[in-house]
């Protein structure tokens, strides 16, 4: 069953892309993020996401929220060869959300 794109699914996307953020979405929904963590005072998620490569990525988001409580930033660190807002970010982002929807508000508390 398909779910509705939330306004913060909809703000990640246009943050990395559409191409990231589908691919980031096929890993997270396929079981590819491993060891997730997510540290709330800190509001980082840390893990690693199976990719092209023989080995898992590490990787690192980070998420921030507006005053209305919306997605505001997105910065995710990886060990791939993008490196940088890569789709295993944003696997590592959706997958640290307790439950679909993303709600990057419940990341927060």
């Amino acid at each position: 069953m398909q779910r509705t794109m939330t306004a913060d699914d909809a703000s990640l996307r246009r943050m990395v892309g559409t191409d990231t953020f589908l691919r980031g979405r096929a890993y997270a929904r396929s079981g590819a993020v491993l060891n997730v963590q997510f540290v709330h005072d800190r509001r980082q998620a840390f893990g690693q996401v199976l990719g092209s490569a023989r080995a898992p990525y590490t990787a690192t988001a980070a998420v921030a929220q507006s005053p209305d409580g919306q997605l505001r930033s997105f910065r995710g660190r990886c060990t791939c060869p993008v490196g940088v807002n890569c789709e295993h970010a944003v696997a590592l982002v959706l997958a640290a959300a307790p439950s679909p929807p993303l709600d990057i508000r419940s990341m927060l508390v």
